[in-house]
């Protein structure tokens, strides 16, 4: 029943940040927040919600395929290395694994043109429970 719900509130969130242009770009995008001992359901959907919000508005980007949480012990590794970084301030860090298709005109923008990627790694920090801000993304 929970793992229902997960999947009802991950397809609400799809459509709630879905306008009219980038509707298509997020529409059947399919949405796996995993289970996890850190995060709550409510923070991995916020960050899930961001990276929708974030890649519907991407230009580089024509088609958004899924967005799967990559799990503690990747999110736990991903927070001990940022925080050795000189700066860096976020208490928590979050890692979801994006597929995407690109525009044929990306390459300008650090993108292979027309082209697909997977596990592209979506890195997502914050501090006190707060928002989620972007980390960095790539691959690893």
């Amino acid at each position: 029943m929970k793992r229902l719900f997960s999947v009802m509130l991950a397809l609400v969130l799809v459509f709630t940040v879905a306008g009219c242009g980038a509707k298509s770009k997020i529409a059947n995008t399919k949405i796996d927040i995993g289970e996890s001992e850190i995060f709550s359901e409510e923070d991995r959907n916020a960050a899930v919600k961001w990276i929708l919000e974030r890649w519907s508005k991407e230009k580089t980007i024509t088609k958004l395929y899924s967005i799967t949480y990559a799990g503690d012990e990747e999110s736990k590794y991903e927070q001990d290395y940022y925080s050795d970084w000189e700066g860096y301030s976020h208490e928590e860090v979050i890692v979801f694994y994006i597929d995407f298709h690109t525009a044929r005109g990306a390459g300008s923008e650090g993108f292979e043109g027309d082209e697909d990627y997977e596990e592209w790694a979506q890195m997502l920090g914050r501090d006190d429970g707060g928002e989620w801000v972007f980390v960095t993304g790539g691959y690893g």
